[in-house]
């Protein structure tokens, strides 16, 4: 299993509105990237688990906590969730609609990085 006993998933701040609910979802599936790739060094991460494999290391890591502070700091500071983006035409327009494929989008993935990490190095988790 990845985690001992202590699931920091399940240290969950009160969900109190619609933003709280989505923000803190969003936390816990970036939460649960996190774990799934935890421990890796920059050889483990890079590791060919299934080839053509061509997942990066440390600058990935890097962009990726850039755009998820960007991305909270944007929903905590946006009036409410109905705030439009610049493609009103897109089918993500709304703040809401983003933070619901967000998830989505870690779901989804969230579920490649068990594959992947279990290929490199055997673990398998929650």
């Amino acid at each position: 299993m990845f985690l001992d006993p202590a699931d920091p998933r399940g240290i969950r701040p009160p969900m109190r509105d619609e933003r709280s609910t989505l923000t803190t979802y969003l936390r816990d599936q970036r939460l649960t990237l996190q774990i799934k790739c935890a421990g890796l060094d920059a050889e483990g991460m890079a590791t060919r688990s299934v080839p053509p494999s061509t997942l990066s290391v440390a600058d990935a890591w890097a962009a990726w906590r850039a755009e998820c502070a960007f991305t909270d700091a944007f929903a905590a500071d946006a009036p409410d969730l109905g705030v439009v983006g610049v493609d009103p035409s897109s089918m993500h327009s709304t703040l809401r609609h983003v933070l619901v494929h967000l998830i989505e989008e870690y779901a989804r993935h969230n579920g490649h990085a068990d594959l992947l990490r279990e290929l490199i190095d055997g673990r398998i988790g929650q």
